[in-house]
């Protein structure tokens, strides 16, 4: 009796559970999909990927649950409550095209816009079926029972039936639309102003179904690319020749501004917004000789700390182009305004037209409708508009929000890590107690501006030099300290076995005795070298196209070879260097190339202290 209890009422609040469930979702990921910007504990951040994918999960499982309830109704005509669930539908809908906040989790979600345009299509045929047989099955009484024959074999006769059906064809949907759902509906005088708000939602829900793939097709880096206007023909053809004229005109440009003039809070703004643009710098395109000046003009101008800030922000406006439906194209250099408008046109709508529905639901006589549902559609109606006007804001508020961290790697503290971990510290770090990373980014990009400017002012004087400046892997740090023939091999190598060389020989060097760990020199040197390891073993296609993140993984199973039999997990980063070196005499491998290397910089670094 208890478990027939439990069904019957499982039966009752099914769909009720699973529309509100929707919208908790949905107000979770209005609230927090934006928190992607910031360095977020991993647990947090998976869980708005869950959230991401079960949210469209849960609302179009709500759908089949609706339409499989409608199918349970032969010919009599719907109850109250039953007919009041007919708001619910193109409110879920309006849930599966998402919020504004986030379009996308993964850049290639939007190349999967196709699917998310046929998917839309088949849940609004499925709606738009049902709105048309609404109006007409009162004629035609006989039209059920021909459409029940014809279609009672395609018909799902589950709710998980209906959810696997949801991927055959816009078709189908639509015949098994128009057989459930126009057996829940008979207009009449009283049902006039619920039918016209069904009707007013199912615009909005249409509005929304196709507002997400149209987003994702218009975040394709195809599509940026193509926004932009073609850059205008050079007087030469010869591009030599215009690198050429670029260098030059730069090269003046410098000479008349080598100390830049101070200018003003006012006066350094515009060149602020000219770097903080988002636009070709974050696509593969050719970016024309007279715009690079442009730029390099306006980078002169302005500190490191605010070329710090306009990189922050620039960065943070390409995440809502690619990640959320928030079109923030700000550039001359675009031509998709006509995008921009259709999304303000479209965020306008949803934010006028559902106080109308919300309207003629307050003014229709509810009498017959059970307590419950009439909350559930008053929580539905409100709380999905209140999530349209909060989530601009939130999308305002997180603008310039980008974090400030710098993600952190460690081939041999991975190692310390690995060895002492026990399932206490496997949980902490699911929740990232440890704290893997640091604050360093403004510094950091100081060194990149202070390198940029050293570039021009110091060493670029023609196009073998510039070319020269943006080749090299270190070869000109290594010329100025006259240690380019002897340190000239652990360059040459491929780019990601350079990168774990250098790695281990910084670790080497900076756990080395004798060796000040507290200098700001040292810290920013080790900190930069970890998100090099960071990239290689997380993102290795962000340090290169064919990066080998399988190389931090050799390296480590060299380090647990030289290390095998020896007890580290109570040793600090310093103590585990110090075990390896004593064991690296004879060995070879990557591990020996970076002590090798770290040796050589540390005699470059004694005869400097010696003159």
């Amino acid at each position: 009796m208890a478990f027939a209890s439990v069904l019957q009422w499982w039966e009752e609040w099914q769909l009720r559970i699973l529309v509100l469930g929707s919208l908790c979702i949905q107000c979770y990921l209005s609230f927090f999909a934006m928190a992607r910007k910031k360095h977020i504990r991993p647990i947090f951040r998976f869980s708005i990927w869950l959230a991401y994918l079960g949210g469209e999960a849960l609302a179009i499982y709500a759908l089949a649950t609706l339409f499989n309830r409608r199918s349970k109704v032969r010919y009599s005509s719907a109850t109250g409550s039953q007919k009041l669930e007919v708001l619910w539908a193109p409110i879920v809908l309006m849930h599966l095209g998402g919020q504004i906040t986030i379009s996308a989790y993964n850049i290639e979600d939007n190349e999967l816009w196709r699917r998310h345009i046929v998917t839309a299509v088949s849940h609004v045929s499925q709606r738009q079926g049902s709105c048309l047989l609404a109006s007409i099955s009162p004629l035609h009484p006989c039209f059920l029972q021909i459409w029940h024959t014809v279609l009672y074999k395609a018909t799902p006769h589950t709710p998980t039936d209906l959810f696997l059906f949801n991927g055959s064809t816009p078709l189908s949907q639509v015949a098994v639309a128009l057989y459930v759902f126009c057996k829940s509906w008979s207009p009449s005088a009283a049902d006039g102003r619920l039918l016209a708000a069904a009707i007013l939602l199912f615009i909005l829900g249409f509005i929304k179904c196709f507002e997400k793939p149209l987003a994702l097709k218009r975040n394709t880096f195809s599509s940026i690319v193509s926004s932009f206007y073609v850059a205008p023909r050079t007087k030469t053809t010869s591009r030599e020749v215009d690198l050429e004229e670029y260098i030059q005109d730069t090269r003046d440009f410098i000479k008349r501004n080598e100390i830049p003039p101070t200018l003003d809070k006012d006066g350094r703004l515009p060149h602020m917004k000219e770097l903080s643009i988002n636009d070709r710098l974050f696509v593969d395109f050719a970016y024309a000789y007279p715009n690079r000046l442009a730029k390099l003009k306006s980078f002169w101008f302005i500190s490191g700390e605010e070329a710090y800030e306009t990189i922050r922000l620039g960065i943070s406006n390409t995440f809502n182009i690619i990640y959320t439906k928030f079109s923030c194209f700000d550039d001359q250099f675009r031509t998709d305004g006509y995008d921009v408008f259709t999304s303000f046109l479209i965020w306008l709508l949803t934010l006028l037209l559902p106080i109308v529905p919300i309207g003629l639901f307050h003014s229709c006589r509810k009498e017959g409708y059970s307590g419950s549902d009439i909350k559930v559609t008053f929580s539905l109606l409100y709380i999905t508009y209140l999530l349209e006007i909060s989530s601009f804001f939130l999308m305002v508020n997180y603008d310039e929000e980008w974090t400030v961290m710098v993600a952190q790697h460690s081939l041999i503290g991975h190692l310390a890590y690995s060895r002492r971990r026990t399932w206490l510290m496997g949980i902490t770090e699911l929740l990232q107690c440890l704290k893997p990373s640091c604050y360093s980014s403004k510094d950091i990009t100081a060194l990149v501006h202070d390198h940029v400017r050293d570039g021009w002012t110091e060493y670029i004087t023609d196009v073998e030099s510039y070319w020269k400046f943006n080749d090299m892997r270190g070869h000109l740090t290594l010329e100025r300290n006259g240690c380019e023939q002897t340190l000239r091999g652990s360059i040459k190598k491929p780019f990601d076995e350079s990168v774990i060389t250098w790695h281990v020989a910084t670790d080497f060097c900076f756990y080395h005795k004798g060796t000040s760990s507290n200098l700001e020199s040292a810290t920013l040197c080790k900190q930069i070298s970890n998100y090099m390891m960071h990239l290689l073993f997380s993102n290795p296609e962000m340090l290169m196209p064919g990066s080998r993140g399988k190389l931090f993984k050799a390296a480590y199973g060299g380090l647990e070879i030289i290390l095998q039999g020896e007890d580290v997990s109570r040793l600090e980063g310093r103590q585990i260097d110090e075990m390896i070196i004593d064991e690296l005499e004879s060995r070879q491998g990557i591990i020996r190339d970076a002590w090798v290397l770290a040796g050589e910089l540390m005699r470059l670094g004694d005869a400097k202290s010696g003159r």
